[in-house]
């Protein structure tokens, strides 16, 4: 049914699942320096709330080096996205199994089903178009090379960086990091709490946070999260949270680093833009049609 190098399916759940599919992810990334939209920190980060679908069975397809493919299921609320990992040596001849694999795991969502696909992956995107999805919200994602990493820019007065290596309070200092949500983070293997970098004010309060991701067996790193507190903004604190956090980086070994955002966010354009990053593709959410 399936053409070499397939030699098993399996179906994973939970961190089981969550570790053979960063080992396809990162073996995906070593085929190829940009296909695809996600790393496996992106996973990673994911794995950071508790999701109906943690301990829904997730099919990875195995030749005899490891996972070579995967459909994906995550439930975000309002939406179950489906996302087919392939690796690129092996993608035309298995994109439609796992295609199809994947609408059946989806099934049991009752949310849309949503994918985001690289507006130049014609192969997927002509079986999204058979299937009656449709194109709607669309991101960006870029690119910058270590050697063209910016200068750190000064912190504005007031305010004191600090890295969740130096703070050894029980509480993480940034709302979004709940205690429950530290503990799933620390349970993947790429997260650093040195690059996890918060901005305090001067009464001791977050204003602003991002998260860096390095993955040293790809030479990738990744920008996300990153969020500046509305009576905050306006101030500089994110920009100076990205060159700081690319320098760390490019001193932990990056070659390369990403960040995406959604392509009407201009602030967001206007930040990674300002700071260097070179934009390299153009994705969609393609939306399933209601059943």
């Amino acid at each position: 049914m399936y053409p070499l190098p397939v030699l098993r399916i399996s179906e994973l759940t939970g961190l089981t699942y969550l570790g053979d599919v960063t080992a396809l992810l990162q073996r995906a990334r070593q085929e190829h320096p940009t296909a695809g939209a996600w790393e496996a920190a992106d996973l990673q980060w994911w794995w950071r709330l508790p999701r109906s679908t943690d301990n829904q069975p997730k099919a990875l397809w195995y030749d005899e080096y490891g996972p070579v493919a995967a459909a994906v299921t995550t439930d975000w609320g309002s939406a179950t996205w489906l996302d087919l990992i392939v690796l690129p040596s092996v993608r035309a001849g298995l994109i439609r199994p796992v295609f199809d694999r994947g609408l059946e795991q989806s099934t049991a969502a009752a949310s849309p089903v949503e994918m985001l696909v690289g507006d130049e992956d014609e192969i997927l995107i002509e079986v999204l178009r058979e299937a009656g999805f449709q194109p709607e919200q669309a991101d960006t994602t870029a690119w910058m090379d270590a050697a063209s990493a910016p200068d750190v820019t000064v912190l504005a007065d007031g305010y004191s960086l600090q890295s969740r290596a130096d703070n050894s309070s029980p509480d993480h200092p940034f709302d979004l990091m709940t205690p429950e949500v530290e503990h799933r983070i620390n349970q993947t293997s790429l997260y650093r709490p040195e690059l996890d970098l918060t901005v305090i004010d001067d009464q001791g309060q977050a204003a602003a946070h991002a998260m860096f991701w390095f993955d040293p067996s790809t030479g990738v790193g990744l920008v996300e999260p990153v969020g500046t507190a509305e009576s905050h903004r306006g101030r500089g604190l994110a920009r100076h949270l990205i060159t700081v956090g690319i320098q760390a980086l490019v001193s932990a070994g990056s070659e390369r680093i990403k960040v995406s955002w959604e392509l009407d966010n201009g602030s967001a354009a206007a930040l990674y833009l300002g700071t260097g990053f070179e934009p390299a593709t153009i994705s969609s959410f393609w939306v399933a049609p209601p059943i």
